[in-house]
């Protein structure tokens, strides 16, 4: 059985490329989405087994804000990705 994984990223090559990596990897991506607000209900909707989520999105929420409302509702982990290297991030 694959592992069901919700894919957050707001750059859309990015998120394209990740989403057919796993897909070629024999994961199941239940959904892919561009920011914390929808990435609030896809959990909530898709009840993933792992979200990869990008720290800086666009919009109101960034990956962080979503993860914690995630975690408030969705037993998930949630794996964090940034293309940012400095210390802060």
């Amino acid at each position: 059985m694959a592992i069901n994984i919700l894919v957050t990223e707001d750059e859309s090559i990015v998120r394209k490329d990740i989403e057919q990596t796993l897909k070629g990897l024999g994961y199941h991506v239940v959904s892919t989405v561009d920011n914390g607000e929808d990435a609030i209900e896809a959990a909530s909707k898709y009840r993933p087994d792992v979200i990869l989520m990008d720290i800086m999105l666009k919009g109101d929420l960034n990956g962080i804000a979503a993860a914690e409302e995630i975690k408030r509702t969705v037993d998930v982990p949630i794996l964090f990705l940034t293309a940012y290297a400095d210390r802060g991030t």
